[in-house]
């Protein structure tokens, strides 16, 4: 599984834990060419703030997108799509803002890719996988 790339794909040798990663994790085995963190806008970030604010900024991450996730369920839950879009852009843009690529894709994904409600539901399994894969390695960096 491709964890840290670089933008441009350079993705195969930049897993946190220094092992080989596969390019190829995705939904049903498909091949996701996008790693769960870009490298390069998590050093951009690291060297924008202090430790204690980077710290801070990625240790709120596995609270905020849960409590998001809970917001999007609720709306699938009640058959309410324009609420899932309004959770699945915010799931986009927190994640986007944190280099996390493959999570903002997904919730980018639901917000405009799903035309009913039963698409997005669909699309909830693969989408919470990603956000639990994300949340252990912005633990790991935090």
């Amino acid at each position: 599984m491709t964890i840290l790339g670089k933008k441009g794909g350079d993705t195969a040798d930049n897993a946190v834990d220094g092992a080989k990663s596969s390019p190829t994790a995705g939904h049903g085995g498909l091949s996701n060419p996008r790693p769960l963190l870009d490298e390069a806008r998590i050093t951009a970030l690291k060297n924008a703030m202090s430790q204690a604010h980077f710290r801070a900024a990625f240790d709120c991450i596995p609270h905020e997108s849960a409590r998001i996730l809970n917001q999007i369920k609720a709306a699938i839950a009640r058959g309410d799509l324009d609420g899932t879009r309004r959770g699945a852009h915010s799931l986009n843009g927190m994640a986007a803002n944190i280099g996390a690529e493959r999570l903002a894709a997904l919730a980018r994904d639901i917000e405009v890719g799903s035309p009913t409600i039963e698409a997005a539901s669909g699309r909830l399994a693969h989408l919470e996988q990603v956000l639990e894969e994300t949340c252990v390695v912005v633990a790991e960096i935090a």
